[in-house]
């Protein structure tokens, strides 16, 4: 390795010896005389050997004189007969020393005391890159699976990717895509992924399973009925879900003001309490006879408790459907869950994570018949962030998403047709993600008014080694 090292510093000074006026050397000079002056110097190399960083300090001349700064000047520009990265890019094989030699920067540009007089310069990053001399790199590998819009028994809504090919993880290449055309909901896609241990953590609850919470009632007057139990649902994940109702026989005022109406509460109990930053998707519908309250009104809101502390949702975090009597993919917000730390010989507490039906500005009556206000919760799906997601809007029926990290293009997420040829960007928030070294789990979430459970989608993972880091 010290003769490729040798190698690639005489090709780095072969290149700058090229500049008019440029003295370079491979050693700390003793005479600082002869100035513009360039000292190459090895910065380190990575574990695999295919990346080797060098220094080119820059020496200009005397602070005092305008002329050295117009010399830093021109060794700095990105072109021109003076420029240190012209002069490598003329020949980034440095005569067949590398593979590939290129500026990554200029930094440390400053004024140098040396004896009695100061000096003007500035330190030069060189990357060379020698892969074809590495470690032989593992083979391009395809990947697939076919996965549920749910993670209800046998079905799931992620896909595992062990052995991982690459010693710093692997550049990305994500296909989605829905073979049966059947979506029907708002065309919203979330993808996230996590990494290592916490990737087998259970995320994904049927509310139906937990315990329904009387709250506040949502009418003025008169006597009114409140129930909340798990009920059949064909359109829900598993045939069930959680159903809050209030009901009131004849007329009725509702309450004008915010009103918290009751909550579907999922428990989950040490050692099983998940830790990190989630996004938090509720699967839930609203459904009213009053047409008036039936959008924009009835929603839901994010709640929780655990030991002494607790959160309840209030007007402003309320989160409404955009349709009344089908369920939606709600996005709730954000839900950060610190390690749980317990004494030795304690319990920790649980952790309630409450689904709240919410009404806002009501006052509308209404006097003929019996009358009911629903809110039902299906599933609720912790989708973990902390290691990077996507949020696609705007996707069609027929036309498949590709997540990219592994084209020269750069990140991005792109619409594709039936064919796979590309429509364009997609209208999407965050960022496509890599793979890195640790068994790694990619989360799948997107709206669709029909039963998740019968909602079939292809995904299609290309992966590209990374040998040298990222």
């Amino acid at each position: 390795m010290s003769n490729e090292i040798f190698d690639m510093k005489r090709g780095i000074k072969a290149r700058l010896e090229n500049i008019p006026g440029l003295r370079v050397i491979t050693y700390q000079p003793e005479d600082w005389s002869d100035f513009p002056v360039a000292i190459i110097r090895t910065d380190g190399t990575s574990a695999s050997r295919s990346e080797t960083e060098f220094v080119v300090t820059v020496m200009a001349g005397g602070s005092n004189r305008r002329e050295s700064y117009d010399t830093l000047d021109s060794h700095i520009a990105a072109s021109g007969e003076m420029s240190i990265e012209a002069a490598i890019d003329d020949d980034v094989t440095l005569g067949g020393a590398a593979d590939r030699a290129y500026l990554v920067g200029v930094d440390n540009i400053r004024i140098v005391r040396m004896g009695a007089r100061r000096y003007v310069g500035a330190d030069f990053r060189i990357r060379v890159e020698n892969r074809t001399k590495a470690e032989a790199t593992p083979p391009k590998e395809e990947r697939s699976d076919t996965l549920s819009n749910e993670r209800d028994g046998t079905n799931r809504n992620y896909f595992d990717m062990t052995n991982i090919p690459g010693a710093h993880g692997a550049l990305a290449q994500t296909k989605i895509d829905d073979p049966s055309g059947t979506w029907s909901g708002a065309r919203r896609m979330w993808i996230a992924k996590r990494s290592g241990e916490g990737r087998d953590a259970n995320l994904f609850f049927q509310a139906e399973s937990g315990s329904m919470v009387r709250g506040s009632t949502i009418f003025e007057e008169g006597a009114a009925i409140w129930s909340g139990s798990a009920q059949a649902s064909p359109e829900a994940s598993g045939g069930e879900c959680a159903r809050m109702d209030w009901s009131k026989v004849g007329a009725y005022t509702t309450r004008s003001e915010f009103t918290l109406c009751g909550y579907a509460r999922m428990t989950i109990a040490a050692p099983d309490i998940p830790s990190g930053r989630f996004r938090v998707l509720v699967r839930a519908r609203t459904d009213t006879d009053n047409a008036e309250l039936g959008t924009g009104h009835m929603g839901f809101g994010l709640g929780w408790s655990s030991g002494s502390t607790s959160k309840t949702p209030d007007e402003s975090e309320a989160v409404f459907p955009e349709t009344a009597s089908e369920f939606r993919m709600l996005d709730l917000g954000e839900l950060t869950l610190p390690p749980t730390a317990v004494p030795e010989g304690y319990a920790a507490p649980e952790f309630n994570l409450d689904i709240h039906g919410t009404l806002s500005g009501g006052g509308a009556k209404n006097d003929a018949g019996a009358h009911h206000f629903r809110w039902s919760v299906d599933c609720v799906t912790l989708l973990p962030i902390d290691e990077g997601e996507v949020v696609v809007s705007g996707v069609g029926p027929s036309e498949r998403i590709l997540l990219d990290t592994l084209s020269e293009a750069g990140p991005g997420v792109y619409m594709l047709d039936g064919s796979d040829t590309v429509l364009g960007p997609a209208d999407f928030e965050g960022a496509p993600f890599r793979i890195g070294p640790e068994d790694t789990r990619v989360y799948v979430v997107r709206d669709d008014v029909s039963d998740p459970s019968g909602v079939k989608f292809g995904v299609e993972t290309s992966l590209t080694p990374l040998t040298a880091g990222f």
